[in-house]
């Protein structure tokens, strides 16, 4: 009896130590934001209000999307790029008819009234809209000579407004057009004309870029978890425990802790001003995953965003150096 005893109470010993091991691995699963509610949502609102700011006004977007439809039915890919070549005009009837479109939306277009142009399309199979753009804009760019023509115009314009939607993949896109269209004056030698310097790209526009990467991921994160589309094993693979904790506590801590984190590393980048080198190390990301919250949607949503405000900062020097401060 006593050696049943004994056999029993060893069983007992190794529960209560796995026990003890499991909550000690699941515990940062389970635990709270380290901020209060209150500090947590102050800071969001604040994020919203940055990701709110636009200098292009709320216009209708079917007309981009007429334009990008000849490119997509004729199965157009990307091209070499190579701004020192001359401009030629358009042959084949897939880019004359994306061209006219393109010039066409540049009279009245927009990109729509929300602040989020995430389309659910580009999150399937093919490229997402905002790079059927930048390609758009890279015609406009090889078969027009300067910003008098209208497609070319059009694309300036169009880079204008991804710069003022969207989330961070926008916004690069927005900035890589307007790179693109610089580095095509430098090669034409071309002046400064009145749609590159209306549609120049600004300093102010990089904080909105970032505080709408983070409203935009959310949004479409907390759509998914409450339609119970997005399970916590469809978002990310960290492990059992900290698949099985997530599930048990459910999506609210999930998306405190998400609105937690984004919305710091927001708040970080706004508190760095005008140094955008030091904005840029506000959004990079640690080496090591583990280094993340205990959050499958922080580290689901999470991207390191500190390569595309250092290519933000390059394009605006160059701006700068060239055609000078934005009007």
């Amino acid at each position: 009896m006593s050696a049943l005893l004994r056999g029993l109470a060893a069983l007992l010993l190794v529960l209560l130590a796995l026990a003890a091991a499991g909550w000690f691995y699941a515990r940062p699963w389970l635990a709270p934001p380290s901020a209060a509610p209150e500090q947590i949502a102050g800071t969001w609102s604040r994020v919203e209000a940055w990701a709110a700011e636009t200098r292009q006004a709320n216009a209708p977007i079917d007309g981009l999307y007429a334009a990008l439809e000849p490119l997509r039915r004729a199965g157009a890919g990307d091209e070499a790029w190579d701004p020192t070549r001359p401009p030629e005009p358009a042959a084949d009837p897939a880019t004359q008819q994306a061209l006219a479109a393109l010039a066409a939306w540049g009279q009245a277009g927009g990109l729509g009234d929300e602040l989020c142009i995430v389309d659910p399309a580009d999150l399937s199979a093919g490229a997402p809209r905002t790079v059927e753009m930048f390609r758009l804009a890279r015609l406009a760019f090889r078969h027009g000579r300067d910003d008098a023509d209208p497609a070319f115009a059009a694309a300036l314009r169009l880079g204008a407004y991804l710069r003022s939607r969207g989330p961070l993949l926008a916004g690069a896109v927005g900035f890589a057009i307007a790179h693109d269209a610089l580095q095509v004056a430098e090669a034409r030698n071309l002046p400064a004309g009145p749609a590159f310097m209306a549609f120049a790209p600004r300093r102010e526009e990089v904080l909105p870029i970032l505080a709408r990467e983070a409203v935009c991921s959310l949004r479409l994160a907390e759509a998914a978890l409450r339609s119970g589309a997005g399970q916590a094993s469809d978002i990310a693979e960290p492990g059992v425990v900290a698949r099985w904790s997530s599930a048990w506590v459910g999506p609210e801590r999930e998306l405190a802790m998400a609105r937690w984190y984004l919305g710091e590393r927001v708040a970080a980048a706004a508190a760095a001003g005008d140094d955008l080198t030091a904005v840029a190390a506000t959004q990079a990301l640690p080496a090591e995953t583990d280094a993340l919250p205990a959050s499958l949607l922080v580290r689901s949503l999470a991207v390191d965003g500190a390569s595309a405000v250092a290519d933000m900062q390059a394009t605006l020097a160059a701006y700068a150096a060239r055609l000078g401060a934005p009007p």
